[in-house]
């Protein structure tokens, strides 16, 4: 559950109207090459599962980080994972929050299991978008 509506129902407050945070949208690719590797060596059943297996540690590990810096994610687009970093919540720059938490996804892949690391997450400058909301205007940073 996002952080701003896990404070509003433990706080028994309504959601305000408007947010202001930033927003991280990081992609995971190599599904591919992944799903054929483990069917050419385990079997296309066994594969399946050690694929399922593999994706459910990365997509933990991954999701605990953004937690970790005080994100929510908020959705998952494809093989995309679209994340939230709240103003509010830190009381800390939520753009910082998401940039250094970019920057800690990059670090962490780097060191997930040996198969997984056929997968690449992608958070360049043109494909991740985070972005500081003040109202209706987004600014794009990076």
């Amino acid at each position: 559950m996002a952080a701003d509506r896990l404070r509003a129902a433990s706080q028994s407050v309504e959601l305000p109207e408007t947010a202001f945070g930033a927003a991280l949208i990081f992609d995971i690719s190599g599904f591919t090459p992944l799903t054929d590797a483990f069917a050419r060596s385990l079997g296309p059943h066994r594969g399946a599962e050690e694929l399922t297996r593999q994706l459910n540690e990365v997509y933990a590990a991954l999701v605990a980080l953004v937690h970790g810096y005080g994100g929510s994610v908020i959705g998952f687009s494809g093989d995309a994972i679209v994340c939230w970093f709240d103003e509010e919540f830190e009381r800390s720059s939520a753009v910082l929050r998401a940039a250094a938490c970019a920057w800690a996804l990059q670090a962490r892949a780097a060191t997930l299991p040996e198969a997984a690391r056929q997968l690449y997450l992608a958070i360049p400058h043109h494909h991740a978008l985070i972005a500081a909301y003040e109202g209706a205007v987004a600014t794009r940073c990076g």
